[in-house]
């Protein structure tokens, strides 16, 4: 029950308000309703096409725009169309894009007259999904028109019936089927629209024959037929189309009076209106101030106010260039922003409250059909709330602003040389050519006539009763007007208190004095009516060749004492009349153009600024000047003095056969900042998927030419951003692109970066970076810390492995030198210390026994050769240089022929060179040829052989050599082993090796030696 009540006080209360803002909207006039300003989208801005179906904004700021030809994601500036690809299964299924719902994931989803996709993101392509029906044709099935999401994410889908996706399975289930009533079978009418009931977590939706409910918790529908909860919109609704409002009622036509009607929930209750609907409802919409915008097939679309019962249709109505694009509408969006977004078959049409300080009046003969051509708006005045009085090149007439009417006045004045018009209370000066006359309001008639010097070019009406009259070459007029009394102010250069020129552009009366402004660069002056005479300034005085800056168009006055003057081509001069000093705003500072027709200063210290090229606005208070979009642009640069202030604090500007009426106290700017998106990444002009949730961007050395594009999502569409980026650690200052929303860098280095965008506001001002993106450039390998880390371990371990090698030849050297030395002590220290003995005792023998001298004498020869051949053996067997020269074949061949050719033994040598070359070892060189030698030495000693052999091979990985002989052999005893089987032995087992020999009377001796090749080679 207390719910109940406070819903009700709630209803009461928002009622009020939106009695009082709808009285607010009508006591401005049927104008705030009927003549409205729209940015139009179209295909010339860029929309895949004109025949939009539906609009969305999501969570980054984006809009997706449904269309008859694809689907359009617009950033605000720029649009990126997608469309079906025959060959390409993640691309849009059909071109004919029906709806679109954001999926709780950011993900986009789009309806088309061939399945549903979900636009994935992450990855920038589509998922396919079709419907399919045992029963029905497939391209039937699928033409879907409408889809909502419930609160676990699923998707449900109207047209042909209603389906439901279920995201987490991926599966599509049919539901239609599920009804109890049979009656109300699937084949009763197709399902174009779907309304999601968070509260009841139910929806919504027609068939054109009955209204449905379906409960999602309970997997139930509810109609006429089968109504378990009593609802009575079942028995009063006609089946056309519905609309939820925010306050959880539900609109529909009723079905007997054809009425709009709303039920209540809560009261179970139908509340009839007194509006009436056609049955040709295309869609209801309810917005956030409780209006139903109702959208027919063929009528005109209406939006109506249930507490006033009020129906506007004329802000569907076509009034200017910047009305509704259409008068029928398809769907209806209300942005983040509160911007209305109107689609229609023809584009767009996009409506906010912040752009209605002004409306735009168009005269086109549509009230004087036998006038050719298009007409010229020449002069305004205003003597009276709600009329202005408009002089063309094709008379004067009288605009009622609130109906758009104007009729010509039929006065006998020359009407196509009016000039200027001003206004005096229910009066208004006419200037033409070399008259002026007095037009009086009331009686619609010319009253007065003053003839003058032709060339009229501006009036002014003065505190005294006189009037002020510029010439356009012929000076100046001061007209009493009750004694008729005429004073003439021209050029005399004889008198240093004159006209400085008689080409007068304008003039400003400023209690006392009068300021003029001349043509040719001449400048301005005061005239003090005080005194009489006259003070001449200059922009720029010690450059009078400035043309631009010296042809003084516009003067007016601020509230801070300050003149204002506009220029032909010199911009915008701020000037202080006690210090004298001028301040310049040109194009540099947000003028739309040099070239100043009219500035009007408001009640509130703000000027308006009329240039060639269109508005500008200049803030009183914060000193900033910025552009309005309001389409007043010139089609040259000839000086039109084209604003005015009327009556009521309204401004009006006119151009061509337009005029604005601008309520200067409606005007608001937009002190916050826009949000910005970042809408395409770009590696080599190639798109690289981005998502807005993306943290950080990862790019190769070799990704170094990239580019971002951005724009801002603005709250009031017709308002104008500036942007300006960087690079943080590459560019050394900030970017301020013209026009492009594109920032491109080549030659990146590695290194970490982040991308900046800021943008200003309405008044000009900078926010704070709004867009700070981490972008990160990997080095190549070779400049990567693990690469030069690994590089100079190599270095260490190459530096340590040739360091460690030389240790090790150091170490084979020094044991090859103790080797030689033990060698030489051993086998040539014994030999050359017995010889050294012989030699003594020989030469105490020489004369006392000759003979024995001899004797000695040839032991010391033989000890001598055996000295040699060991120096020969270890110079050879540490020599690996010079094969040729140490040959081991060739050695031991030399040894066998001098000591075995005495004892007649023939010899066969089978020395494989193979197995030579893996002797490298010293050591193993010589003890393998010492074997071979001692072998030989025995042969020849003991065996009276007639045929020895000696072979040496390589078998695996040993080396093996045999030797024999066909000598008298001997039996194996310990007695009959001599010392030299035992060196040898001694010599292959010092070698890691085998030795073994066999032998018997009459048999022969044979010995057989294997050693690891391991042992024998460093190769």
């Amino acid at each position: 029950m207390h719910a109940s009540v406070s819903q009700r006080i709630f209803r009461c209360v928002e009622l009020i308000a939106a009695l009082v803002f709808f009285l607010l909207i009508k006591n401005d006039g049927q104008a705030q309703n009927s003549n409205q300003i729209f940015e139009h989208l179209t295909t010339e801005n860029g929309l895949s096409s004109n025949k939009v179906e539906a609009v969305i904004q999501d969570r980054d700021g984006f809009y997706w725009i449904a269309t008859q030809n694809g689907l359009n994601r617009y950033d605000g500036t720029t649009f990126k169309i997608y469309r079906h690809q025959s060959n390409d299964s993640t691309s849009l299924t059909d071109n004919y894009c029906t709806a679109l719902q954001e999926g709780t994931n950011g993900d986009i989803w789009v309806s088309t007259y061939k399945g549903i996709n979900r636009f994935v993101k992450a990855n920038g392509s589509f998922q396919q999904i079709y419907l399919r029906h045992q029963n029905r044709n497939f391209e039937i099935t699928n033409r879907v028109y409408d889809m909502v999401e419930d609160l676990k994410g699923n998707l449900w889908i109207a047209g042909n019936g209603l389906w439901k996706y279920d995201v987490q399975m991926d599966s599509v289930v049919y539901c239609f089927t599920d009804m109890p009533d049979s009656s109300a079978s699937q084949d009763k009418g197709l399902i174009t629209h779907l309304i999601f009931d968070q509260e009841n977590n139910g929806l919504w939706f027609s068939n054109g024959s009955d209204v449905f409910f379906y409960s999602i918790d309970k997997n139930e529908f509810y109609y006429k037929r089968h109504n378990p909860l009593r609802w009575v919109i079942f028995d009063e609704a006609d089946g056309a189309e519905l609309a939820l409002d925010r306050n959880h009622g539900l609109w529909f036509r009723n079905l007997e009076s054809q009425s709009l009607s709303f039920f209540e929930f809560s009261q179970n209750r139908v509340t009839h209106t007194s509006k009436k609907v056609s049955k040709g409802i295309k869609q209801l919409f309810t917005d956030e101030k409780g209006m139903l915008w109702i959208f027919y097939w063929l009528g005109r679309s209406e939006i109506y106010h249930p507490l006033t019962a009020v129906t506007d249709t004329g802000f569907f109505a076509f009034h200017h260039h910047r009305s509704i694009i259409s008068e029928r509408a398809n769907s209806l969006y209300i942005d983040h922003h509160h911007n209305y977004w109107i689609s229609t078959d023809l584009g767009i049409g996009i409506y906010n409250e912040g752009n209605q300080y002004y409306k735009i009046h168009t005269l086109a003969n549509k009230y004087q059909l036998h006038l050719p051509g298009t007409i010229t708006i020449k002069a305004m005045a205003q003597t009276q709330p709600d009329i202005l009085w408009i002089a063309t090149d094709q008379g004067l007439y009288k605009y009622d602003l609130p109906t758009g009417i104007y009729p010509k006045i039929n006065i006998q004045i020359p009407i196509t040389n009016i000039t200027t018009l001003c206004p005096d209370e229910e009066t208004i000066w006419i200037g033409v050519y070399d008259h002026i006359y007095q037009f009086d309001t009331k009686s619609e008639s010319v009253v007065r006539n003053i003839h003058l010097t032709p060339g009229i070019f501006f009036i002014r009406k003065g505190a005294e009763d006189d009037l002020w009259v510029g010439l356009w070459t012929g000076g100046l007029y001061r007209i009493y007007l009750k004694t008729g009394e005429q004073l003439y102010f021209r050029k005399n250069k004889d008198e240093a208190s004159s006209l400085k020129s008689n080409n007068l552009i304008t003039g400003f009366l400023d209690h006392s004095d009068f300021w003029i402004g001349y043509n040719a660069g001449i400048g301005f002056s005061k005239y003090s009516m005080l005194t009489d005479s006259f003070i001449h300034l200059h922009p720029q005085q010690n450059d009078l060749s400035n043309w631009s800056a010296g042809t003084i168009t516009v003067i007016t006055k601020d509230p801070d004492e300050k003149l204002w003057l506009g220029t032909h081509g010199g911009g915008v001069l701020r000037f202080d009349p006690v210090t004298g000093t001028f301040k310049v705003f040109l194009q540099e500072h947000a003028l739309n153009s040099n070239y100043i027709n009219s500035i009007i200063p408001d009640d509130m210290g703000n000027l308006w600024i009329s240039t060639a090229d269109g508005m500008n606005y200049y803030n009183g208070n914060s000193h900033t000047l910025r552009h309005l979009d309001m389409d007043l642009v010139f089609p040259d640069n000839d000086f039109v003095p084209n604003g005015i202030n009327g009556v009521n604090d309204k401004i009006y500007f006119f151009c061509k056969n337009e005029f604005v009426e601008i309520a200067p106290y409606f005007f608001h700017p937009d002190l916050t900042f826009p949000q910005l998106v970042l809408t395409n990444f770009k590696v080599f002009d190639r798109d690289v998927p981005f998502s807005a949730d993306q943290k950080k961007i990862t790019l190769s050395y070799n990704e170094n030419f990239f580019s971002f594009e951005y724009s801002a999502i603005r709250s009031q569409s017709l308002h104008d951003v500036q942007y300006a980026y960087l690079l943080e650690g590459f560019d050394k200052e900030w970017n301020h692109p013209d026009d492009q929303l594109r920032a491109n860098y080549t030659n990146v280095p590695e290194g970490n970066y982040s991308f900046q965008v800021k943008v200003t506001n309405d008044d000009g001002q900078w926010s704070e970076t709004l867009i700070d993106l981490p972008v990160h450039i990997r080095p190549p390998f070779w400049h990567t810390w693990w690469f030069i880390l690994l590089c100079i371990t190599a270095i260490i371990t190459t530096v340590y492995a040739i360091y460690k090698n030389r240790v090790q030849q150091l170490q084979k050297i020094f044991s090859m030198r103790t080797k030689i030395s033990q060698d030489l002590h051993d086998d040539i220290g014994g030999t050359l210390s017995s010889i050294h003995i012989y030699s003594t005792v020989a030469e105490k023998e020489v004369s006392g026994n000759p003979e024995k001298a001899k004797l000695f004498l040839r032991q010391i020869n033989t000890n001598s050769r055996e000295v040699m051949e060991n120096i020969s053996d270890i110079v050879w067997a540490n020599n690996t240089n010079h094969e040729q020269e140490t040959s081991l074949a060739a050695r031991i061949k030399n040894y066998g022929y001098d000591l075995l050719s005495q004892k007649n033994i023939q010899c066969i040598y089978d020395l494989d060179i193979q197995a030579e070359r893996k002797l490298t070892k010293p050591e193993a060189r010589r003890s393998i040829l010492l074997i071979i030698k001692e072998a030989l030495n025995n042969m020849a000693k003991y065996s009276n052989a007639s045929l020895a052999e000696i072979h040496l091979s390589v078998k695996g990985s040993d080396l093996v050599l045999d030797i024999a002989d066909n000598g008298k052999g001997f039996h194996l005893s310990k007695e009959n082993i001599g010392n030299g089987l035992n060196h040898m032995k001694q010599r292959a087992t010092s070698l890691g090796g085998s030795f073994s020999f066999t032998s018997s009377p009459g048999q022969g001796t044979s010995l057989h030696c294997r050693i690891p090749l391991t042992n024998i080679s460093d190769r």
